[in-house]
């Protein structure tokens, strides 16, 4: 069979209206996947992707007690075998600091460190010069805004608990802290050999110890770290691996695309449901073209393939323009996550983003679109004649194919959550709300057919919504749908800003 182009052409022209909206769900539905998806592989890429430079070493040990003679004799004996290469402590807490001078305070994070901190990464100094070299007893190495709020410079001193320190430099980046968004007050480091001096760590002080330690050979790793766990104390010292260990940095980031995942996932089915929509009131409009179609000689295979090449000339358009908003919607990231993410960490759209968008696309497309083409097999030339329409059985074929693009449509969502069983549950979740709303709607539209309305203008438009072949269930059902998500999204920063910030 010939693919009869001009025929395409004519039906493309003939029915903009409805093509448009096809055109624009598609769009809406890569727009996010796509810009979403290369924003995540940024934020893994350049801030969460170096898992050893972001926790500063193989095996990290915390807790909020100093750490145990047993665990510290563990480490030792470990280096001893070398099986460990090297290893540093640090403390860590919050307290404040002091202007000599002006005796101005300021609330700030110390981080007191061995030498040889960190074992991987590294902490960029203004001067260029290794930490290692810069942070000497008696010296400070402090963030910029310390000296900006602070109005000091480096070689100014600086008042730490019980000790003057001088400011020896000034910390551009540290590989461990790649952003400093979470932090409560600016970066100070000093030396754990003025710990004692400093004198600010007593019985009862709020103190995170960490031990790092850098392991020989890979092969090593997990023994080192099971022999570390055995002289751990129970519930109070915490070992991991640079694999497992998991920092506040990562969890927000983790949490906050799982909840952008979840808004695009939610965007895309309801791009969906609009394609549908929009596809059938399509081919309602061509019943009666088609139905004469048919009736000079065309057969339904020319219907079907003719009908699914106009949508994949649609979802094409509509794919290139989803590209092109996911671009523009990319190039504002680093406005709408500024003081979050570097904007320098925000790079363009890659080929793998745009590939896989369009994959995912297509597969949205594929499935919202399979029951309006199915439909067609409805079509007879005796449309012509008469306006009511011939519903025919659904057979086998029909639920296989509703069954496999469930199925395909729920692998899509749990390949973009990351999550087996947060994927199956929102699927689950997603479906109740559809029927939950679409049997609501199907109620109020009952309701409103029994109205016995007086006035003309109100009884039309009410009859409009309940003509033959009308769009109004699908159409509630999208809106009340993302309604709800909207007012779902608003009550939980209600609360918790109710909860976290304004109490």
């Amino acid at each position: 069979m010939t693919i009869h182009w001009r025929f395409l052409w004519r039906e493309m022209l003939a029915a903009r209206r409805q093509a448009s909206v096809f055109i624009l769900c598609v769009a809406l539905s890569i727009t996010s996947l796509v810009a979403l998806n290369s924003f995540r592989s940024d934020v893994f890429r350049s801030i969460t992707g170096d898992a050893r430079g972001l926790h500063g070493g193989d095996l990290i040990v915390r807790s909020h007690y100093d750490l145990s003679p047993g665990l510290i004799a563990a480490s030792e004996a470990l280096e001893r075998q070398q099986v460990v290469k090297d290893r540093s402590r640090t403390w860590e807490f919050y307290t404040v600091v002091r202007h000599t001078t002006t005796q101005e305070t300021l609330f700030a994070n110390i981080l007191a460190v061995q030498p040889g901190y960190p074992l991987y990464g590294e902490v960029e100094l203004a001067s260029g010069q290794p930490l290692a070299r810069r942070l000497v007893p008696g010296s400070a190495i402090v963030a910029t805004n310390l000296l900006d709020r602070l109005g000091l410079k480096v070689g100014d001193s600086l008042s730490v608990g019980s000790m003057v320190l001088t400011i020896a430099d000034v910390v551009v980046r540290e590989s461990t802290r790649p952003v400093d968004v979470f932090n409560f007050g600016p970066r100070v480091f000093v030396a754990a050999a003025d710990l004692k001096a400093i004198n600010l760590i007593q019985p009862g002080s709020r103190v995170e110890y960490e031990l790092l330690l850098k392991i020989a050979e890979e092969a090593q790793l997990e023994p080192a770290a099971a022999a570390l766990e055995r002289a751990a104390v129970a519930g109070q010292e915490r070992v991991s691996t640079f694999r497992n260990a998991r920092s506040g940095l990562k969890r927000f980031f983790d949490n906050l695309l799982f909840f952008l995942s979840l808004i695009s996932i939610f965007t895309l089915l309801l791009a969906g449901i609009g394609m549908q929509s929009s596809l059938a009131a399509l081919l309602r409009e061509k019943d009666r073209s088609l139905a004469i179609v048919k009736a000079l000689g065309a057969s339904q295979r020319f219907l079907v393939v003719h009908s699914m090449l106009l949508v994949l000339l649609y979802g094409m358009v509509g794919s290139l323009l989803g590209i092109g908003a996911g671009v523009v919607l990319k190039s504002f990231m680093p406005l709408l996550f500024a003081g979050i993410i570097p904007a320098e960490n925000v790079v363009g759209l890659g080929l793998a983003d745009i590939a896989e968008g369009m994959l995912l696309g297509f597969a949205v497309v594929v499935f919202f679109t399979f029951l309006p083409l199915y439909r067609l097999r409805e079509v007879k030339p005796t449309a012509i004649f008469r306006s009511e329409s011939i519903r025919l059985p659904k057979g086998i074929v029909y639920y296989l194919a509703i069954a496999a693009g469930f199925l395909l449509l729920t692998l899509l969502v749990i390949h973009q959550l990351d999550d087996l069983k947060t994927g199956v549950f929102f699927m689950v979740g997603f479906t109740t709300l559809i029927v939950v709303v679409g049997v609501l709607a199907n109620l109020l539209l009952r309701l409103l057919a029994r109205l016995n309305i007086r006035r003309l203008p109100i009884r039309q438009a009410v009859r409009s919504l309940l003509r033959p072949g009308n769009s109004t269930q699908p159409v509630l059902v999208t809106l009340a749908s993302a309604l709800s998500v909207l007012l779902a999204i608003f009550l939980v920063e209600h609360n918790l800003r109710a909860t976290f910030i304004e109490s």
